[in-house]
């Protein structure tokens, strides 16, 4: 939502941005963990691999702005820990050195107060201006917590400012994708705001009956939300979980739906190309157990004209048999669906819009707010979990990218801190926040800022079966209900208290402590 009212308010469009990173010799990220977790990580990783191949023999070059080392920050040729929150600041900075070394305008933010600010030096932000100005096709790019602060919506469109100013005209590397194919306008998922006013409906009793599909409120949602009492209001709910996971035991009825491989459907897909994209799929195994498809149940439930799920969705695509211009043309509905079913989808060409003129793109940038607390928390998505995968074994021993952990959760703390808290490897310590706390086991982790904390969601679940419920906590206890001014979730505005438990809990991780930190060399 931040990341599409940035660009609605800088393009005049509502869409979601997509940065080309294919045709980029320069990349500036704050904060998106694109080779992760964020928005397209398969498309973005097949961008950034033809960066780093450059052109002309010339390798692209990748910095990036974060607090904490991500997984994409670890292959970065310069990763620059800057203080949470500053990211916007520091980008308008940048833009200001760039207008002042090609003789152009931008902002009036002072480079040497903006360093200051964000922890870094003066020497490092005019570096990062000179290769930028240096650069063939320059790009900036901001996601991930950058846009979870209270000027998240000033942070990302100050980035976009900065690639206004640096974006050359025949060589544009930022445009908004193009709506799906029958598409009126974007349709952008609900904020959490909008989230956070659904509950206070379903907790006055407005709601009486509830239909759930492909979500877990119970676990995804803050427990500050207070989604959990608020369904107990609801007359009637109904759940279409292929899995017994929090929400699903908390339903009235659990109508199972298909899985994604026993499943047909189609989803309008933001690609990260000129395309205008319409993706299908359909099931490769038929169903294991006596389930349903969602969209069968409700066809029948509201007794509508069609037969199953198949005929309704070849009812939507009959509006595209008689388009020109598409990846294949049929003469009638069945030929084209059984196309549909053959080449996974159908897309044709689309306008690009690219970024505005610099003079429209001078943007102010608040301070952030923060709770109170010792410590900013870092929050980020397991990139081997992410939201839904605690429940298979096979993703909790694979080990996480840049700490090798499995099975549980952790929380990152800078080594210097640590041993100014008397803490080692896997002390289990308190995180105290304004919403609630957790408890976890510590790993010393280097490439942290030392002001800074971070944990991992994926873990943490009460149900969702026997290799998820149980295990680690979920960093979401910590979250309180503020929001930034596009309504998402300002969960990296949290400020944390560390209180040490007295108690140890080895993690499971893949590399030796031995190698890594000398513990227990003594003993071979």
């Amino acid at each position: 939502s931040t990341l599409a009212q940035a660009a609605q308010e800088m393009y005049g469009q509502a869409a979601l941005p997509f940065f080309d990173m294919a045709k980029a010799d320069v990349v500036v990220s704050f904060g998106a963990n694109f080779l992760e977790t964020w928005l397209s990580p398969v498309a973005y990783t097949r961008g950034f691999s033809k960066m780093r191949k450059g052109q002309n023999g010339k390798r692209g070059y990748f910095i990036q702005f974060e607090s904490r080392m991500s997984q994409t920050a670890a292959v970065a040729d310069e990763w620059i820990p800057l203080r949470p929150g500053t990211e916007g600041l520091v980008a308008a900075a940048l833009g200001g050195l760039v207008a002042e070394a090609t003789g152009g305008s931008h902002s009036n933010v002072d480079a040497a107060d903006a360093a200051k600010k964000a922890g870094i030096s003066l020497e490092t932000l005019e570096a990062v201006a000179a290769r930028i100005v240096q650069a063939n096709a320059p790009l900036a790019v901001v996601g991930g917590a950058a846009l979870a602060q209270s000027n998240g919506l000033q942070i990302a469109k100050s980035v976009l400012a900065l690639n206004a100013l640096i974006n050359k005209v025949d060589s544009p590397t930022v445009f908004l994708s193009p709506l799906a194919p029958g598409e009126d306008e974007y349709h952008r998922p609900a904020s959490a705001q909008e989230m956070a006013d659904f509950v206070k409906k379903l907790d006055s009793g407005a709601v009486k009956v509830l239909f759930i599909h492909g979500v877990n409120p119970a676990f995804e949602l803050p427990k500050s939300f207070g989604f959990a009492d608020a369904l107990k209001k609801v007359e009637t709910v109904i759940s279409f979980a292929t899995f017994p996971d929090e929400t699903a035991l908390m339903a009235d009825y659990i109508f199972p739906d298909h899985q994604g491989l026993e499943s047909f459907g189609y989803q309008r897909a933001a690609t990260g190309a000129e395309a205008s994209v319409l993706s299908g799929m359909q099931p490769v195994v038929s169903p294991f157990h006596n389930t349903k498809a969602t969209a069968d149940v409700l066809l029948a439930a509201a007794n509508l004209p069609y037969a199953d799920e198949f005929a309704f969705i070849q009812s939507k695509l009959q509006q595209f048999v008689p388009l020109e211009g598409g990846s294949f043309a049929a003469p009638e509905i069945n030929t084209f669906m059984a196309y549909f079913q053959q080449h996974g989808g159908w897309w044709k060409q689309g306008e690009l819009a690219v970024a505005p003129a610099p003079s429209d793109a001078v943007i102010e940038v608040p301070e952030p707010k923060f709770e109170q607390g010792e410590y900013f928390l870092v929050p980020f998505v397991s990139p081997t979990l992410a939201e839904a995968g605690a429940n298979k074994p096979w993703l909790q021993e694979t080990p996480d990218p840049t700490t090798t952990v499995m099975w549980n959760t952790w929380i990152e703390m800078n080594t210097d801190t640590a041993h100014e808290l008397g803490i080692e490897n896997d002390d289990v310590v308190r995180l105290v926040s304004a919403a609630g706390e957790v408890e976890a086991p510590v790993y010393l982790y280097p490439a942290i800022r030392p002001d800074t904390i971070a944990i991992p969601f994926g873990q943490g679940h009460t149900a969702y079966g026997q290799f998820a419920a149980g295990r680690g906590v979920n960093p979401a206890d910590l979250f309180s209900p503020t929001f930034n001014e596009a309504g998402d979730l300002a969960f990296a505005g949290i400020k944390v208290r560390v209180e040490k438990t007295g108690r140890k809990k080895l993690l499971s991780r893949l590399e030796s402590k031995i190698g890594v930190y000398g513990e227990g060399l003594e003993e071979h």
